[in-house]
C-alpha cells in the first residue's frame, strides 16, 4: 500500500480521479496502521512482544503500524484478542466484531438450558 506522501508525489492534480482513488486507499492504510498501533498499546506490549504473542511476524506488525502492509480481519482479530478489546467494523448494514470472546449471540451458539443426551 502506498503512503499518503507517496500518493501526493505520484499523481499530479490534473489526474483527479486516479489521485482520489489512490489517496483513499492510502488514507485507509494509515487509519488501519493507527488502529494496529492502538491495539498493541492497549495490550501494553512492544512490537516484539505483541508479535510473539499473536504469531504475527515482527516485521509484518511494524509495517502494518506504519500503514505499509495489507491487514486482514484475522490479523486484527488476533491483535484485538491479545489487547482484550472489541473492535467493531460497520458499514452497509453489516457489522463485524473482532476480539470478541466466544460466538456472537444467536450465531453458532448452543441454546441455554440442560443438555440433551
Amino acid at each position: 500500500m502506498a503512503r499518503l506522501s507517496d500518493v501526493r508525489c505520484w499523481f499530479p492534480p490534473e489526474d483527479a480521479s486516479m489521485y482520489a482513488a489512490a489517496y483513499a486507499e492510502a488514507e485507509l492504510a494509515e487509519r488501519l496502521g493507527t488502529l494496529v498501533q492502538e491495539l498493541r498499546k492497549a495490550a501494553c506490549l512492544d512490537v516484539a512482544e505483541m508479535a510473539a504473542r499473536t504469531g504475527v511476524h515482527e516485521d509484518e506488525l511494524g509495517r502494518a503500524e506504519e500503514g505499509d502492509a495489507s491487514v486482514t480481519l484475522g490479523f486484527l482479530d488476533r491483535l484485538a484478542r491479545e489487547a482484550g478489546v472489541r473492535v467493531t467494523l460497520a458499514g452497509a448494514g453489516v457489522e463485524v466484531v473482532l476480539g470478541a470472546v466466544g460466538p456472537a449471540p444467536g450465531i453458532g451458539a448452543e441454546p441455554e438450558g440442560p443438555s440433551r443426551g
